[in-house]
């Protein structure tokens, strides 16, 4: 029980070294926030979740490999970084065409709106370099030290990294 309790409060701690750095995702989130409220925060860490299950299996079936080439490092540092430099980009230009709006109506909480959150957590995770490199060098060492207590060992891993993720965005 002890060790539960351990990987579950590392993977806590640990995933707030993930969550605080500023990236596509947090942009993203606070620019909604006015807009949808609170549930923004919860959305968008879902999609993210539902990301990093994905990257949980892939690693877990020992894909790992794969992404040990220095190559694959590379692509993901120079895609990542010309997706984020965009997304900057499209973030400040309704600023300096002076198109900001920032409503004071009800949230919006359609199911359209809902789902744009959703994958907006997947895709904007996905485009980030920063997240593939946490995982590949902070979090495949958690996930795997986790697995020495079977699946139950990640499950915990993953409920206290998902947890943080929440926390940090809500």
């Amino acid at each position: 029980m002890v060790n539960l309790f351990l990987i579950f409060s590392t993977s806590f701690v640990t995933a707030f070294s993930g969550a605080i750095v500023p990236g596509p995702l947090l942009f993203y989130t606070i620019a909604k926030s006015h807009k949808h409220g609170v549930s923004t925060g919860i959305l968008v860490i879902f999609g993210h979740a539902i990301l990093e299950l994905i990257l949980v299996v892939v690693l877990l079936l020992g894909i790992k490999n794969l992404f040990n080439k220095n190559i694959i490092e590379v692509v993901i540092s120079y895609v990542g970084g010309i997706i984020l430099m965009l997304m900057g980009v499209l973030l400040f230009l309704p600023i300096i065409k002076g198109k900001l709006n920032i409503s004071t109506k009800k949230y919006s909480n359609s199911k359209k709106s809902r789902i744009s959150m959703i994958s907006a957590g997947f895709f904007m995770s996905i485009s980030n370099p920063y997240f593939l490199i946490w995982w590949l060098f902070v979090g495949a060492g958690y996930l795997f030290s986790s697995l020495k207590f079977g699946y139950g060992g990640v499950a915990i891993f993953f409920i206290g990294h998902i947890l943080a993720d929440l926390i940090w965005y809500v």
